[in-house]
């Protein structure tokens, strides 16, 4: 597969040459100059500079930069260039003119500004800050804020509602300024109707705590919805009913909101049954971006079976009646300091059908197993939180308690092709619940000195429960309840040192997990005994300093951050037998970072660093448990753990003039481990445990967004292309296999509303996914999928649509799997009221098959698909 590496290496060079090409070419047509005040001699920043043809039409314009710098590309088409200021008269002269002069000066106005009309730009700047004009980019298609964040150059939105700018997870999500919602924004950009936006704010290396700006750099950026005025003052929202067949449908909703200068609130109520998944809405998809807050939900000891994810739409597979409810209210108490209140539940109900083949990697052949699965799941989501806080030039305080609560109910009927066990019913059940208070302050000083002090306390209670019986007689009855304690602080102080910022941070983390599992069996030939009752309590204790240096150079344009961490560390295990066991170590994990603003265009961002994290707890248990009906898990009773050695880069690229989005992600990490993962299947059971001994892994990954939008032709071009490869070692049916993965994607999106009352958007991904082991002959899978939406709008009122997809599949080598689905949809709006019809799976297609390959192991999957159905609705907008 080398000629594929040659080619995506070639691919990904091509465009890093092109685009520097692209700014290289016609040096000598590139015009660099400064604008300064007539008056003063002030350097004005966010001049619109343009360039205009014979006609005066607009060919190509920039803003000048914080030194009243810019460049402008000249063309044989320019004819004049102009300059314009709100509070300036504009300033308009010919190219010759132009040429002549480095020093452009602006003459202040002194007459009272008249009403005009001026066409602005797409995106414009405001120091460190992108503003998405949404009607430069909004279709008549589009209804909620996603619709457009899908369509803004250098901003993606994943399947699972994230929001990233320039490959990267963004920090806080504001409506006006005021983070409402915290991690759970898709509540707005979901439900929020784009009518009421005026414009979307990328704010880069936004630094939410105003006593950091300025003294502490932040990579990361925010999105800020900016409101229409008439928006501002009242309360707006929507009420929408549905209905349809077969069977039957139904679709409602209500939602209203007021996002004053004060109080914000925002009410959400949904239900429906036609294959959406609301409960994501809930997750939050900040958390991670915290890193002293972040802490990850447990995994559930035990499971039930459940289908594979398929890549799918949910209206397509999913048959599931789901309801969301969650009230947000933000507070003003005094200038700087607001009070936070959310409340959210969610409850799904699933009819899930599946059929998996999984072929475990023997040593000359696969071992099959086969299950027909009928399954009923329930889920119970809720979660409250309380939040205060205070933000101030020199002082910010925090306190947040969040109460979580996760319920889920799963009952399988299933059918395999075991010769003992042909026909099982299992039961399982994952419950998670906990409460959390969050603790922030930070206090500055003179000169930039600055004290912090954070505290984190989180109290978990979790069971996770599975019941197996069978027409056999062989039985399985597990229960695992799990008590957790997780605490974490932090005492800082920061201050110059050299003219550069020292950040000293003391922080202390433990964490205390109580294990009792309860499992009675019978009928079932086994290898080893596994215990009826078995507890273990495991504490990790860590505390030490990390000494963080940042060095500004270059006019603050170029960052170092070199971090120096250096903990004592202790991990201890003790059991009902009175088994005790314990790690103890001095962990020092440094790391430098370096960000580097080449200009207004570039940006570049390299870090180095070493990592040492142990994986989990579960192999400290003495006795071996069911992890799933047929899987049983053997503890090593030995601490595991993984030292990696990882180097970052990225690069990014912006022309808002040009509307040109670039950037790509290269990250290496090479792994080492204290153990090895040991499978073992038969027909009837798998048996995983980890095996003592030293292992090496490694991971490189590289990823890229180009964006282009041709504003002549009104079209929009973005391509994505990826490469992952993943060594890894296991042992399989006692052999040890070395296995590599490797992934190779492309995925494409073009809109052009070159046509009048018309608009196409064409989607593409493809992949090819191959492993390279000792165990199995080399195995290759690709697939391809499109999509086309073609939209016609005969009226401002009528809009009407057709999606169709197109997948291909490859199940073995020159062996396909072809679906094809067609969607219509229509709407009428009059006034306030909104109708409209949905006809989904035109041409009642039923399965859907999907053959992936995992490690050495290969898994086909099938599921029913939602037939041939309809639904008509009718909203409206207050």
């Amino acid at each position: 597969m080398n000629k594929y590496k040659i080619i995506l290496c070639s691919l990904l060079l091509f465009f890093d040459i092109t685009s520097t090409w692209a700014q290289s070419a016609n040096s000598n047509d590139i015009y660099e100059g400064v604008i300064i005040s007539a008056s003063n001699n002030k350097k004005l920043e966010d001049v619109i500079c343009q360039t205009l043809d014979v006609n005066k039409n607009i060919i190509a314009y920039t803003f000048s930069d914080s030194n009243g710098a810019f460049s402008l590309k000249i063309n044989q088409h320019t004819q004049f260039v102009q300059f314009r200021l709100l509070g300036y008269t504009t300033l308009t002269m010919s190219k010759a003119d132009l040429k002549a002069q480095k020093i452009i000066k602006l003459t202040e106005s002194s007459i009272a500004l008249k009403e005009v009309v001026v066409s602005v730009p797409p995106i414009q700047t405001d120091g460190d800050t992108l503003k998405y004009n949404v009607n430069s980019f909004r279709g008549q298609e589009d209804q909620y804020v996603s619709d457009i964040l899908k369509k803004l150059p250098g901003i993606k939105i994943a399947e699972s509602g994230t929001i990233s700018y320039m490959g990267e997870s963004i920090n806080k999500f504001y409506i006006e300024g005021r983070d409402l919602l915290g991690g759970q924004y898709n509540i707005a950009t979901n439900n929020l109707d784009v009518d009421a936006i005026s414009s979307i704010e990328v704010l880069q290396n936004n630094q939410h705590i105003k006593a950091l700006k300025g003294v502490s750099f932040n990579e990361k950026a925010a999105i800020n919805l900016k409101l229409k005025k008439g928006y501002q003052s009242r309360p707006f929202g929507e009420i929408q009913a549905g209905a349809g067949g077969t069977p039957f449908l139904y679709n409602g909703k209500a939602f209203a909101t007021h996002l004053g200068q004060k109080t914000q609130t925002l009410v959400n109520l949904k239900g429906l049954n036609n294959g959406e998944y609301l409960l994501k809405e809930l997750d939050d998809k900040l958390d991670i971006s915290d890193v002293f807050s972040f802490e990850p939900l447990t995994s559930p000891l035990v499971n039930a079976p459940s289908p594979r994810w398929m890549p799918l739409p949910p209206n397509r597979h999913l048959f599931n009646k789901t309801f969301l409810g969650s009230a947000n209210m933000l507070i003003p108490i005094s200038k700087d300091s607001e009070l936070k209140i959310n409340i959210a539940y969610g409850l799904d109900k699933t009819n899930q059908d599946f059929n998996l083949l999984q072929s475990f990697a023997t040593d000359n052949d696969f071992l099959q197993v086969r299950e027909q699965t009928k399954q009923k799941n329930k889920i119970n989501n809720a979660r409250i939180s309380i939040a205060y806080e205070h933000n101030s030039m020199n002082k910010y305080i925090k306190n947040e308690v969040v109460y979580y609560s996760k319920k889920e109910d799963i009952t399988s009927d299933m059918r395999t092709d075991n010769s003992i066990e042909k026909n099982t019913s299992i039961l399982g059940q994952n419950n998670i619940g906990y409460i959390q208070n969050n603790f922030q302050s930070l206090f500055k000083f003179k000169e930039d000195k600055t004290i912090q002090v954070n505290s984190f306390l989180r109290l978990a209670n979790q069971k996770d429960e599975l019941d197996k019986s069978s027409i056999s007689k062989s039985n399985i009855d597990e229960l695992f309840k799990t008590k957790q304690l997780i605490n974490k602080n932090q005492v800082s102080t920061s201050f110059n040192l050299f003219k550069n910022k020292l950040d000293i941070n003391f922080l202390t983390y433990y964490k205390q997990r109580d294990f009792t599992n309860h499992l009675n069996y019978s009928s079932l030939e086994l290898k080893l005994p596994l215990e009826p009752i078995q507890e273990m309590t495991t504490k990790f204790a860590q505390f030490g300093l990390e000494p963080n240096y940042q060095i500004k150079i270059k006019n603050k344009s170029t960052y170092f951050t070199l971090k120096l961490p250096l903990f004592y560390s202790s991990y201890k295990a003790e059991n009902q037998n009175t088994k005790k066991q314990k790690d103890e170590r001095m962990l020092f994990t440094p790391s430098l970072s370096n960000t580097w603003t080449i200009n207004h265009k570039w940006e570049s961002y390299i870090k180095l660093g070493y990592r040492f994290d142990y994986i989990n707890d579960n192999s400290l248990l003495l006795s071996p448990y069911f992890s799933s009906y047929r899987s049983i898990y053997i503890p090593s009773n030995t601490f595991n753990y993984n030292k990696s050695l990882y180097a970052a880069s990225r690069i990014r690229y912006k022309d808002i003039v040009n509307l040109f989005f670039f950037n790509m992600n290269i990250v290496y990490r090479l792994m080492k481990y204290n153990y090895i993962n040991v499978f073992h299947n038969t027909s009837e059971l798998s048996y995983y445990t980890t095996e003592n001994q030293r292992d090496k892994g490694r991971l490189f990954t590289i990823t890229s967004d180009i964006s282009k939008t041709f504003s002549s032709c009104n079209l929009t071009i973005s391509i994505n292309p990826s490469y992952t490869r993943l060594k890894s070692n296991i042992i399989q049916q006692s052999i040890k296999v070395g296995n590599t993965n490797h992934i190779v994607s492309l995925s494409a999106k073009t809109e052009w509303k070159g046509i009048k009352n018309m608009s196409f958007t064409y989607k593409a991904a493809g992949k090819i996914s191959w492993s390279d082991n000792n165990l199995v002959k080399k195995t290759s899978l690709k697939s391809l999928t499109q999509n086309l939406g073609i939209y016609y709008f005969p009226t401002k009122k009528l809009d009407l649509a057709l999606n169709s997809d197109y997948i291909i599949h490859e199940n073995k080598k020159d062996n396909y799997s072809k679906f094809f689905f067609l969607d219509l949809k229509g709407t009428y709006r009059h006034k306030k009221m909104e109708f409209g019809g949905v006809l989904n799976n035109l041409l009642n297609k039923d399965l859907y098959s999907l053959t992936e390959l995992s490690s050495v192991n290969t898994y086909s999957q099938q599921i029913p698909l939602r037939k041939r159905e309809f639904l008509l609705f009718i909203k409206f907008k207050f």
